[in-house]
């Protein structure tokens, strides 16, 4: 009789012909074996699927699937392969990054210490070694609330995104109305997946991350744009679930003013036409309550901002940044 899985591990991937086999292997190499690998393939336009498939014929425990057409957005695969999952545990690795081969046993024996909710892990950057998250000032010997994780996710990524869950945990998370075709809604399916948790804990296993040149941050795309409108989306999430005043409130707060700047320098410093560039700014301006960013009197000096656009990008495109916002006269 087949054994089911203890964990199942999920792996979108998109053309990755080239990284897919090294991630497979991490996971092959694992020395707790009781485990399943679902690949989920976004319509490849490489050899990717028939590398996956050949993958699956070595062992019966990869299942492959690839999807009717190209998604483009990370969250849609995850969620195919969640439907097929059969682990009592879930945690999901990207088919270019690759993990220690104690990885999975390590996770599950901080969960069993603790009887955490979600088992974080360390993210180690592929290229130079170094630790990225968790972050230096983070104890990691202690159990935290899924909203105090949940804030050090905000403005700034203090721990990753990668996370042991029960299947019934990763489901629940799901049935929140993201809109999954977004990239970066992966980002805010963790932040649900942390406000449905009581209790968080971070292991010693490791999960190697490649630094992709040809991400869209590091690329121009108005996908990079989307990262606004999800960040609006968590910030009204957190709103609703939150008291007036908290902590998260306000971490919340200062992650869509960031993100407002942010989304401004990527407009004016890739290489977009005039009329791409009023698009991205029309798109901007329709985040909801964007314009309290330059009316809150609450704010530390929204002079400030001004002051730091044009010192960033010039007076001139600043303030045609602003007349297309329809929000410059506001700031004179």
């Amino acid at each position: 009789m087949k054994q089911s899985p203890i964990v199942s591990v999920i792996m979108p991937t998109y053309n990755s012909e080239k990284t897919l086999r090294k991630a497979v292997n991490s996971i092959l190499s694992q020395s707790i074996k009781n485990w399943e690998l679902i690949i989920i393939d976004d319509c490849s336009t490489d050899g990717t699927y028939q590398l996956a498939i050949s993958l699956s014929e070595a062992d019966p425990r990869i299942q492959v699937l690839q999807l009717d057409s190209n998604s483009g957005a990370p969250l849609v695969p995850r969620k195919e392969g969640f439907k097929l999952a059969s682990g009592e545990w879930i945690v999901a690795i990207d088919s270019d990054d690759w993990v220690e081969e104690n990885f999975i046993e390590k996770l599950l024996i901080r969960q069993a210490e603790t009887n955490s909710d979600l088992i974080l892990c360390k993210n180690i950057s592929g290229t130079t070694g170094k630790t990225l998250v968790p972050t230096y000032h983070l104890d990691t010997s202690l159990i935290y609330s899924g909203e105090e994780c949940l804030i050090h996710t905000l403005f700034a990524w203090h721990i990753g995104g990668v996370a042991l869950g029960s299947r019934d945990k990763y489901i629940s998370a799901y049935d929140s109305d993201i809109d999954i075709s977004m990239q970066y809604a992966d980002e805010n399916l963790f932040r649900i997946l942390l406000m449905k948790s009581k209790s968080v804990a971070i292991s010693d296993a490791k999960y190697y991350y490649f630094e992709n040149p040809e991400s869209i941050t590091r690329c121009g795309s108005f996908r990079r744009l989307d990262h606004l409108e999800m960040t609006q989306w968590i910030k009204d999430v957190v709103y609703n679930e939150f008291q007036k005043g908290s902590l998260v409130r306000r971490a919340a707060k200062k992650h869509v003013e960031n993100e407002i700047v942010t989304s401004l320098h990527y407009l004016l410093n890739k290489e977009f036409s005039e009329e791409q560039r009023k698009i991205g700014i029309n798109r901007i301006n329709k985040v909801s309550k964007l314009q309290s960013l330059f009316t809150d009197q609450t704010l530390p000096k929204r002079h400030r901002l001004l002051l730091f656009l044009i010192k960033t990008f010039g007076a001139k495109p600043t303030f045609t940044l602003l007349k297309c916002m329809r929000i410059g006269r506001i700031l004179k």
